[in-house]
């Protein structure tokens, strides 16, 4: 599994994003994500998991288009002080991932918007301790189970 949401059942919007990859975990709150607003999605948890299933959308097309010793940077954790990501390099068929963060504030940009999002990344802080190496048909499929296991929207 990749990304889970899973809403706690006492603070709604915190601790409630698992990022889970062969061993590499991150948490997130879903706050920023219930902000966005993707294709008119009225607020609450169906704004949360329309921007959540956006954000996954274009994480599956950066990857698959990910050439040969690129990396890209998939934001996660959006916070006021920084946007926690992921950092994929591709590797021939495999991809070394690895936690990370940049301090562009999470409330500079929404999760529906990528773009927007790789065009304020100036720096990005790796933390190659805890990297992790995958096939690529692994990540993808990752992606596509998180984007089949999303709850419907309430």
């Amino acid at each position: 599994m990749l990304v889970t949401l899973t809403p706690p059942p006492r603070i709604p919007y915190h601790g409630d994003l698992r990022f889970e990859l062969d061993g590499l975990s991150m948490v997130a709150d879903s706050y920023y994500f219930e902000l966005d607003h993707p294709a008119g999605a009225p607020g609450g948890m169906v704004a949360v998991i329309a921007s959540l299933r956006a954000l996954l959308e274009q994480w599956r097309t950066s990857v698959e288009a990910l050439e040969d010793g690129a990396n890209v940077v998939l934001p996660f954790a959006y916070s006021d002080q920084h946007t926690g990501v992921i950092v994929v390099t591709r590797r021939g068929e495999g991809l070394e991932v690895a936690p990370g963060f940049t301090y562009v504030e999470g409330w500079a940009h929404y999760p529906s918007d990528l773009p927007s999002f790789h065009e304020r990344t100036p720096a990005v802080t790796r933390d190659d301790t805890r990297k992790i190496a995958v096939s690529r048909s692994t990540f993808l499929e990752a992606i596509d189970q998180s984007l089949e296991n999303l709850p419907a929207p309430h």
